[in-house]
């Protein structure tokens, strides 16, 4: 290859363009990383294949052996490591030369300049099923000749075979705390929020997975046989009660400011119905208001504790403490300002 997209370039444009293994645009590759930054001449090519946008910086990796970029367009990473196969993406569809750096090694990288609660957003977003699109990143679902860019299976089994390179351990204890599946930005953050521990600013409800098919009874046939139909709630948590018994809720997390007409109305009593008729499972939703709104917010998921029957884990590990449990508030806080609130940023948007 003579060109190595790689770091931040490398997060926007995947997460901005359909998966270039599913869309044929790329294929993986062995190859070794070039010894030099493209030319400064290359540079408008480069970015117009990559459809970036003018004069925006590009993040290249380089031979631990290469020089360093001579054009200000170019940021230079040199790639010390031994890298397993299946790190590189050719994209000479687009551009003879060009590659980009694989999904999972691309996460490692993040692993090794960004903090844990950053870097497992954007393990989120690379297991996700969507991508951003248009200059205010709207939200568009992968389908047809889309698919996620990656899985956890599949950056675990990267991680298993990168041997020393560096961020390998900060990405193995990023990937515990990701779930394949979202379909979008918020619902991945409601899913850290629900589910990461206390430590990293989460309310440690339990294990969680994304967009999950749950057959539930939706009515009777005249035989009285069971009719099922599938369901696929944004996020179902898993808890587990102090006698072990587990417990379940399923979570919808609905953006359209017109949540509360009346067929809006009408079709959430029959999901709640159909769940805890059929499955004695709670289904609730959460609206873009009451996520946005910190009080609000925490109020619901107290609620959603309430209905898992399990005791609050902030006053069960603190409450003898207060400098601790101040501290731990403190982080929710911070967790939510960063990803939920009304000033939250998407990753892919924002590094």
């Amino acid at each position: 290859m003579d060109t190595c997209i790689s770091h931040d370039t490398a997060l926007r444009w995947l997460l901005a363009n359909p998966n270039p293994l599913a869309s044929g645009l790329g294929r993986r590759c062995a190859a070794s990383l070039p010894n030099h930054a493209p030319s400064r001449g290359d540079a408008p090519l480069i970015a117009a294949a990559l459809a970036l946008d003018e004069g925006q910086p590009m993040d290249v990796l380089v031979a631990s052996r290469g020089k360093r970029p001579q054009s200000g367009r170019y940021v230079g990473h040199i790639g010390k490591d031994p890298l397993p196969t299946g790190s590189f993406i050719s994209l000479d569809r687009a551009c003879k030369g060009l590659a980009i750096v694989s999904p999972e090694l691309l996460f490692v990288e993040m692993a090794r300049s960004h903090k844990l609660v950053d870097l497992i957003a954007i393990g989120y977003a690379l297991c996700s099923g969507y991508r951003l699109v248009g200059e205010n990143g709207d939200v568009m679902t992968r389908e047809k000749n889309d698919k996620p860019l990656t899985s956890v299976e599949r950056l675990g089994n990267y991680l298993d075979r990168a041997g020393t390179m560096r961020g390998k351990t900060a990405a193995r204890r990023a990937l515990r705390h990701i779930a394949n599946g979202s379909l979008s930005p918020r619902e991945s953050s409601l899913a850290m929020s629900l589910s990461l521990p206390l430590n990293l600013g989460g309310y440690a409800l339990g294990i969680v997975e994304m967009n999950r098919s749950v057959m539930v009874q939706t009515k009777t046939s005249a035989d009285g046989r069971a009719i099922r139909e599938a369901r696929r709630p944004d996020v179902v948590i898993t808890a587990r009660r102090r006698g072990g018994e587990l417990a379940h809720a399923a979570i919808d997390y609905d953006s359209d400011t017109h949540h509360l007409d009346a067929k809006k109305r009408e079709r959430d009593t029959v999901r709640r119905n159909d769940f805890q008729a059929s499955l004695g499972m709670p289904y609730f939703t959460l609206t873009t208001k009451q996520a946005t709104d910190y009080v609000a917010f925490e109020k619901f998921v107290h609620t959603v504790r309430r209905s898992l029957g399990i005791r609050n884990r902030l006053f069960a590990r603190a409450e003898n403490d207060e400098e601790r449990l101040e501290a731990i508030r403190h982080q929710q806080f911070k967790l939510w300002l960063r990803f939920l609130s009304s000033a939250a940023v998407t990753v892919g948007r924002t590094l």
